[in-house]
Parts: structure tokens; C-alpha cells; sequence
């Protein structure tokens, strides 16, 4: 019997709008902000004051809900999600322990985390994407339509970040739709990098 092909359908998260929901400014120390971008292994290094503030141009939105917004472009995840997720990627994911904030500097919860993905693939199908080099000596790409080389990615592959392009989180497609399945709040996913300008799970 044939091996059923794995769907190599990439997405990401973004924020969706809730009425009276917490966004969050950036992180309160950006010693590792660059490293955290690129998928380096934190866990032994991450400070542990680390916190995020509450947006103080929205006093009134306190609720945090399962991801929460932030102006650092991370993956800010509650308890429950922080679960799922290690359930589904033990070793290509660290959650590194943050404080929140609320807009007057107490403490809101300590029990949110950031997901560091440390699994880091070259994946980035270069004679097809349309991207630009940064010049430096450590590049990295602006990319603004991406292909993926689907030969570099196997099956354990299901959340990805990809060499060169730092800040990106992937999650595979059967990942997504488990995600969904488990009505967390705070967000969609988006394929815009894919030039896919549709939003899923809405």
C-alpha cells in the first residue's frame, strides 16, 4: 500500500480582534530578541524576569486570551496552549517563561510563554521564491512570495522555522487544523508569505 502523502501546506498565526483582548508591548529585556528570531536554543540562557507590558494605548483591553498580540511579533501563548503544542512537538519546540504585565506594572499572570521553534530548515526554494538578500555578513532574506523546497521537509517537520527568513514560525497543515479543532482564541492563520491572502479558521 502507498504511504499516504503528508499535506507540506505551511501557515502562520496572526492576531485576531476580540473585543476587550490585552495586546502587549515588547519584551522587557531584547538581550536574546535576534537569537529568539532565529531559532536558537534559549532555555539555559532566558533571564527569568522576562515580562511583556500591557499595550498602554489600550487601558481598557485586559483579557488575555490564548495568544496574545505583541509588538515583538512572538508567539505569546497561554498554559492550555503551551500543553498542546508540546504534545504535538516535543523536540522542535522551547516555551520560555514570561510575566505579564497589566498597564499599571502588576503582575496579570506568570503563566504565559513564548515558543522558541528550534528546528530550523533550509527549505526556502531559492530559484523560485522572490526575495532579497540583507547585505550583511550573517545574511537573512526579505522575502516577499515564498516557495518551499518540499524535498528538505520531512514528516516530523510540522512546525518549522525556515533558514534565512528570522521571525517566521511555521505550522504544517495537519498541525493547523488540530489547533483549530481546540477552539484557542486570539488568532487566525495566514499563508500571505505563500502569496495566499485568504485567512483560515476564522
Amino acid at each position: 500500500m502507498a504511504k499516504k502523502r503528508i499535506s507540506q501546506r505551511y501557515f502562520e498565526i496572526a492576531p485576531k480582534h476580540v473585543a476587550g483582548a490585552a495586546s502587549v508591548k515588547k519584551l522587557s529585556n531584547q538581550e536574546h530578541a535576534w537569537d529568539l528570531s532565529i531559532g536558537k536554543n534559549l532555555a539555559e540562557v532566558w533571564p527569568d524576569d522576562m515580562s511583556f507590558t500591557m499595550n498602554p494605548e489600550k487601558p481598557k483591553d485586559i483579557k488575555l486570551l490564548d495568544y496574545v498580540s505583541n509588538h515583538q511579533g512572538v508567539l505569546l501563548v497561554s498554559p492550555r496552549f503551551r500543553d498542546f503544542l508540546g504534545a504535538q512537538d516535543r523536540q522542535g519546540l522551547e516555551f520560555l517563561p514570561v510575566t505579564i504585565r497589566d498597564h499599571k506594572r502588576r503582575v496579570a499572570s506568570k503563566e504565559y510563554s513564548v515558543v522558541n521553534c528550534i528546528r530550523v530548515v533550509d527549505a526556502v526554494d531559492q530559484a523560485r521564491s522572490e526575495f532579497e538578500w540583507d547585505g550583511l555578513a550573517d545574511p537573512s532574506m526579505t522575502v516577499s512570495e515564498l516557495v518551499l523546497n518540499e524535498n528538505a521537509l520531512g514528516d516530523n517537520d510540522r512546525t518549522i522555522r525556515l533558514r534565512f527568513v528570522p521571525a517566521k514560525i511555521l505550522f504544517r497543515e495537519d498541525l493547523m487544523q488540530g489547533i483549530l479543532g481546540e477552539a484557542f482564541s486570539g488568532f487566525a492563520f495566514i499563508r500571505e508569505v505563500f502569496g495566499d491572502y485568504d485567512v483560515y479558521g476564522q
